[in-house]
């Protein structure tokens, strides 16, 4: 059991029953929690009174939107956090996490001045965002995107559950996330329009928060979010192809295939299945592509840096590069393309020239939230790829280990 510990914990974190959070920093990086938190678990429950932990003003909350459930199964809430978990950090405030029982508050950005929290009461569950500096509704919409996504997947991919449905609803900024009544629809009412607001039994006006009727223009994305984006199409784009060309060279059959059906996981399972040019230290779980050695340079090296970088771009929670990080990548994948263009020999354009184009490219927003979402979109199982390649490479050498020879050992000593 002890030998196999790393994967089941990673089978049980595919499964959406634990997490390593990720954490923002104090200098505004995104880092990865060292211990595992079990969101089910959790016994302190904090929802009344969690937008007074976290100081919030009334004037940087949104609409309470409410995802109203004919029935809500009590572990949903515990999967959502831990999806969500993967794609935003979790707060941090007078050093107390932001997790607590059905409850939690995640960051949206590296300065800690836009929130999201997911809290919930009754049959409902309930997603309110803060922002402390000029409201963006594209943020919202944003967030409201990927929960509404992440509870698709739980309710009707993961368990199934046809007989589980939500509507969406809303309540006013000011609410307690333990009043579960007085839902107000969102066609009833539109932005500037007074309404009665049961809960507080007065009028508010309504400010369209989560519609997009009044997103301003596309914002030009930062340099980092530019650097995001290039690193990603270069995954996408160059890096694809380059495994692509890779194994229609070493699979020598002359079959040609599909492409547009096969992405970097799927291509590397297929390689992997060849049983050639593994990396020279093996198939070993690796967080950053620095962590492989400027000596490590075969072709099994290469293809295993493909994967790393890929993942790193994947599994990204805040979509976004910083100068440094962007250079140090740049400079190993135009390494790794300069020895790729010496064993393929590509078609056209090498693949160094085509690495400087992406690098060259004028980028808008459209672009930025199209890579976003091509690159959830491939959000395989890399968690289960491993395991199959342990288990190829276990089989491989119990093929190849040569066993003793116990009738030649008897001999010798007779």
């Amino acid at each position: 059991m002890r030998i196999h510990k790393e994967h089941i914990l990673e089978v049980i974190e595919k499964f959406d029953i634990i997490i390593y959070p990720l954490l923002l920093t104090e200098s505004g990086n995104v880092q990865r929690e060292h211990s595992f938190y079990v969101p089910c678990m959790l016994q302190t429950l904090k929802i009344k009174d969690i937008d007074v932990l976290f100081n919030v003003p009334n004037a940087s909350k949104s609409t309470c939107l409410c995802f109203v459930f004919s029935f809500l199964p009590p572990y949903l809430i515990s999967n959502l956090i831990v999806s969500c978990l993967r794609e935003y950090p979790l707060a941090v405030v007078k050093g107390e996490i932001g997790l607590f029982k059905d409850c939690c508050v995640f960051n949206i950005d590296r300065t800690g001045c836009a929130k999201f929290v997911l809290a919930k009461s009754s049959h409902m569950i309930q997603l309110q965002v803060w922002q402390w500096d000029e409201v963006d509704t594209e943020v919202n919409q944003a967030v409201l995107k990927i929960v509404e996504r992440e509870i698709n997947r739980i309710v009707n991919t993961r368990y199934k559950l046809k007989t589980v449905s939500f509507e969406k609803k809303w309540k006013c900024e000011t609410t307690s996330f333990s009043f579960d009544t007085g839902f107000l629809e969102f066609d009833q009412v539109h932005d500037g329009e007074n309404y009665y607001c049961e809960e507080h039994a007065t009028v508010h006006k309504y400010k369209d928060y989560w519609s997009g009727e009044k997103s301003k223009a596309p914002r030009r994305i930062s340099s980092d979010q530019q650097n995001y984006v290039r690193m990603s199409m270069i995954v996408l784009e160059v890096l694809s192809g380059v495994l692509y060309d890779r194994l229609y060279i070493d699979t020598k059959t002359g079959e040609i295939l599909d492409r547009d059906k096969l992405d970097i996981t799927e291509m590397c399972k297929k390689y992997c299945a060849l049983k050639i040019n593994f990396p020279s230290k093996g198939f070993r779980k690796i967080e950053k592509v620095d962590e492989i050695s400027t000596n490590e340079d075969t072709i099994g090296d290469d293809i295993q840096r493909i994967r790393v970088i890929r993942n790193e771009m994947q599994h990204s929670s805040v979509f976004a590069l910083d100068d440094t990080r962007y250079q140090t990548l740049i400079t190993i994948v135009h390494d790794m393309l300069t020895r790729f263009d010496q064993r393929n020999n590509p078609a056209g354009e090498s693949y160094v020239k085509r690495l400087d184009e992406i690098r060259k490219m004028e980028l808008e927003t459209r672009s930025f939230e199209e890579i976003k979402e091509r690159m959830k979109a491939g959000n395989l199982s890399d968690i289960f790829f491993m395991f199959e390649v342990q288990e190829q490479i276990l089989n491989l050498e119990r093929q190849i280990t040569p066993r003793p020879n116990r009738n030649r050992w008897k001999r010798v000593q007779q």
